[in-house]
């Protein structure tokens, strides 16, 4: 009985890291269909939907200046409910970045938005709290890039309509 006991046990804590990770999700996006060349041209979106804060990491083939959109649902009810958009501009003069919560309009204190060229991404934070004040669950996302006018769209279907990640839950 003990050594059932133990090897349950033991079970149980080797699967803990593989469940710890579940709220993580990779969306990849082909290279090569940006519309401007590989500046923007997203290849992949990672989500994490961590306690404290909804972690999102952009991969492009090359930062350039131009801007960035962000767009949040939420699973609500057995139906998917937009909750937040960010919008990040990287600009020679510097970046400028907004948080529009929706429905109602909110500012986000802690807001991260980082343009990373050498890494060839864009990481961005939003705390828990911004988000439907920190009483939400599953999330999906969707990405553009623009540099005057669309540069991609991520992530898209084969026919390239545009679409959204899998669902995130939240850790």
């Amino acid at each position: 009985m003990r050594k059932v006991a133990a090897a349950l046990f033991l079970a149980w804590m080797l699967l803990l890291p593989a469940t710890a990770h579940a709220q993580t999700q990779h969306t990849p996006d082909p290279a090569g269909d940006g519309l401007k060349g590989r500046a923007l041209d997203i290849t992949d979106v990672k989500l994490a939907n961590r306690h404290r804060a909804l972690e999102a990491t952009i991969s492009v083939l090359r930062v350039a200046h131009g801007d960035l959109g962000l767009l949040l649902q939420e699973r609500h009810g057995g139906q998917a409910r937009t909750v937040a958009a960010v919008l990040s501009y990287h600009l020679a003069s510097g970046d400028r970045n907004r948080f529009l919560g929706l429905p109602h309009r909110r500012r986000c204190g802690g807001l991260v938005v980082r343009w990373d060229a050498d890494h060839h991404r864009i990481r961005i934070s939003i705390p828990s709290r911004c988000l439907r004040h920190g009483g939400y669950g599953a999330l999906r996302a969707r990405v553009i890039t623009e540099i005057g006018s669309d540069a991609d769209l991520a992530p898209n279907r084969p026919d390239g309509s545009w679409t959204w990640t899998r669902w995130v839950r939240r850790a």
